[in-house]
């Protein structure tokens, strides 16, 4: 199912919603293969483990399988990504999970660590298509700069999708990545600058600290593309061009 129509609004595919509709609107949906990074991933909104993830972003696998895609690998990275159990902290590091899809192989890694220091020892995972934030209040935190950056400022940059709680810290963000240095010319199409999000949760809870507003998960979102080289002389790149190494179905459904 493909997110073109209105009234796609749900709590618990809000965020598998949300991340296919990007998907669409940047142009990815026809690739073969997706790698995906959840910037600030945390383990209560993203899932802490396969099976968390799988839940929650299953619409999503499933419609990218059902379009054709075979391989996607995501990569759920932030310093509250994996719930610090004693469980957790014996598993190994850096084991991944995969999942089969029909005939698309999902590949899920975890990483507790900030965006921009994360470093992954597998090629295969560094060069994303498509970098999305949930909820990340860019404006509350000086260190988003550096992940900013990284994304659209790396020798292979990614399109950046964040989604806010409201109107009013949309804009905030939005506002706050201009003081940061980032022009406009980042939310030219395909991105877009802070809009209504028509995949946005259903339910909405009171703001506590400014009385008046509410909070809606994934209520608005922007996204940023990396700046046209042709800007500083240079060539404008394609959006997430590069070569992807080939995936082979497992064996087995899960591991």
């Amino acid at each position: 199912m493909l997110f073109e129509e209105a009234g796609c609004h749900s709590d618990q595919h809000s965020r598998a919603r949300t991340t296919l509709l990007a998907i669409q609107r940047l142009g990815l949906i026809s690739r073969s293969s997706l790698l995906l990074h959840v910037a600030g991933a945390e383990w209560r909104g993203e899932g802490g483990t396969c099976g968390e993830v799988c839940s929650i972003f299953d619409e999503l696998f499933n419609s990218l399988a059902s379009a054709g895609v075979v391989c996607l690998r995501m990569a759920l990275v932030g310093p509250s990504a994996l719930q610090q159990t004693a469980e957790t902290a014996s598993q190994p590091v850096g084991k991944n999970s995969i999942v089969v899809y029909g005939r698309c192989k999902v590949e899920i890694s975890h990483l507790s660590k900030l965006y921009h220091e994360a470093c992954f020892d597998d090629a295969a995972w560094c060069c994303p298509d498509l970098v999305i934030a949930f909820q990340p209040g860019i404006w509350g935190y000086d260190s988003w700069e550096h992940t900013v950056k990284k994304c659209l400022d790396a020798s292979r940059p990614a399109p950046l999708v964040l989604t806010s709680y409201n109107a009013e810290e949309a804009d905030l963000d939005w506002g706050s990545l201009e003081d940061m240095g980032f022009p406009e010319l980042h939310w030219r199409s395909p991105g877009w600058p802070p809009e209504e999000n028509p995949c946005a949760a259903s339910t909405a809870r009171p703001c506590k600290v400014n009385k008046g507003n509410s909070l809606k998960e994934q209520h608005w979102w922007q996204c940023l593309v990396p700046a046209p080289l042709d800007s500083i002389g240079g060539i404008e790149p394609s959006i997430g061009a590069f070569v992807q190494d080939k995936c082979e179905l497992p064996a087995s459904n899960v591991q």
